[in-house]
């Protein structure tokens, strides 16, 4: 029952973390898009061309895209898909963020952010969980062995003196019970 209690409160930290870290990602794909979009809208009031950058974040990586959906620049770790209608979607292993820039002086429209970083830690997280749950119940198996071990000790010292006695008190009815066989049977 300890157990079960352990894995429900796991449980529930588990699904809260999840949230935490879903909504964690998602403000820090929407950061590094504004910073993106920052930079580009700078160098184009300054009339400068956009470079990309490498961002701080070495898990995030970005694409950038003109109004016809064709790549600009990509630095994503494989070719997908992107639904440009969207401002958020993932698939089995990224999430994606995309930003738009609604300014048609601009070539750059689209803004795709890319990050794993979700993912590792979920995966962290559940490493984490299972080797507190056991870790956990071997804790509490130890504990229920040891407290089993001093509550037993009496009983067990109960029923050893209840043997010594059963064998003391068939000893002493023996004797006089073979005094009285054999002295029955020399008086035959």
């Amino acid at each position: 029952s300890t157990i079960f209690l352990l894995g429900t409160i796991l449980y529930i930290y588990y699904s809260n973390e999840i949230k935490s870290l879903k909504n964690s990602c998602s403000m820090e794909l929407y950061n590094s898009s504004m910073s993106i979009k920052n930079e580009i809208l700078n160098k184009y009031m300054k009339n400068d061309k956009f470079v990309p950058f490498e961002l701080m974040n070495e898990d995030i990586k970005y694409a950038i895209y003109d109004k016809d959906k064709n790549i600009i620049f990509s630095s994503l770790q494989k070719k997908i898909d992107i639904d440009f209608d969207k401002k958020s979607f993932s698939n089995d292993k990224y999430n994606y963020f995309i930003t738009t820039i609604n300014d048609d002086e601009i070539v750059i429209r689209y803004i795709v952010i890319e990050s794993c970083q979700e993912y590792n830690n979920i995966n962290k997280l559940k490493l984490i969980v299972f080797i507190v749950l056991v870790l956990s119940a071997v804790f509490i198996g130890f504990i229920g062995y040891f407290l089993s071990l001093i509550l037993l000790k009496p009983i067990k010292k109960r029923v050893l003196d209840m043997d010594k006695f059963i064998k003391d008190s068939a000893h002493e009815l023996n004797t006089p019970i073979t005094v009285l066989l054999s002295s029955v049977s020399m008086l035959k």
